[in-house]
């Protein structure tokens, strides 16, 4: 997926009716670490594009969806679903870091 096809899917699901988001992101990982990218991040193009030419790879997105009585639930889809070995590295990878996320993602937004 370019880097603008992942700016652009942030922007559609951030644009979503009836959903209240949390936070949105897209997850990089690196050798020893994984950093997000949030939806209203500014100038997400330069971030990613520092990310990639740091050896960063995106693995997932990242969804933060408001439910009922305030209850939080944290969405992973990950960017290489054809692979199932991918796949399941990212989602081990990520699991663990929903708690992380939502705290960058509400830090990032002023919460």
């Amino acid at each position: 997926m370019k880097l603008e096809e992942l700016i652009a899917h942030l922007e559609t699901v951030a644009g979503q009716r009836g959903v209240k988001y949390v936070g949105l992101a897209v997850a990089f990982e690196f050798d020893n670490v994984t950093q997000f990218i949030v939806a209203d991040e500014n100038d997400k193009l330069a971030t990613l594009k520092g990310m990639v030419e740091r050896g960063g790879q995106p693995i997932a997105f990242l969804q933060g969806k408001q439910g009922d009585k305030n209850a939080v639930e944290v969405v992973i889809d990950t960017i290489s679903a054809h692979d199932p070995a991918t796949e399941s590295r990212a989602r081990t990878r990520l699991e663990p870091l929903k708690s992380e996320f939502l705290r960058y993602a509400t830090r990032k937004r002023g919460g």
